[in-house]
């Protein structure tokens, strides 16, 4: 009986160490967790891209914190000129619930995107804008969504290439591709560096 109960009281102890900053690593449950909500952030997922196959690929100590590289896939909901409407759509909205005064504070942040578009033209690449137009000139439904709302467009004369610009460039920032259809699967990598405490095991930002 003393022997059955020493073996218990070390079972639980050790299970304790295991879930406290005693551990030389992460648990797998945070670990898991913590990667599950960057995944779910990642390019609007949820509401553009489900997640799917996450998987722990490997983890390593590397000076004073431990890092831990998972792999995952996602999966899109919409095709590329859908979520670009859909975000074309929300910075519209937007523009037509503004006041005059505040659309006159937001022409300098309007004029220094426009001076780094134009930056970039000059390093010999195209625009942002150059390529929204691009796809908007293979698009139908883009066009029809840009002529449906042409009123509040003619009414900001430069609203709407500077919108294009922007849309573009926040998604190509996500790494998402003009010719990405419902159902693709996009590949990616995250590593989540993790720093040791008295409290256990804390994430980096």
């Amino acid at each position: 009986m003393k022997k059955s109960f020493a073996i218990l009281v070390l079972s639980i102890f050790f299970v304790m160490l295991s879930t406290t900053g005693c551990s030389d690593m992460p648990t797998k449950l945070q670990a898991e967790n913590d990667a599950s909500t960057i995944a779910k952030n990642d390019a609007g997922s949820g509401k553009y891209f489900e997640v799917e196959n996450l998987i722990r690929d490997n983890g390593w100590q590397e000076e004073q914190e431990y890092k831990i590289k998972f792999n995952y896939d996602l999966v899109a909901k919409s095709s590329y000129p859908e979520i670009f409407i859909e975000k074309l759509k929300v910075f519209t909205d937007e523009g037509r619930s503004m006041t005059a005064e505040e659309r006159k504070k937001m022409m300098l942040p309007m004029a220094m995107v426009g001076m780094a578009f134009g930056l970039q033209g000059m390093m010999g690449g195209s625009t942002p804008v150059e390529k929204a137009i691009s796809l908007v000139r293979k698009n139908a439904n883009i066009q029809d969504y840009i002529n449906a709302n042409r009123d509040y467009y003619d009414k900001n004369p430069g609203a709407l290439n500077f919108l294009l610009g922007v849309v573009y460039s926040e998604l190509e920032d996500l790494g998402l591709d003009e010719n990405m259809v419902k159902g693709q699967k996009l590949s990616r990598t995250i590593t989540i560096g993790y720093k040791k405490t008295e409290k256990g095991w804390i994430k980096k930002e």
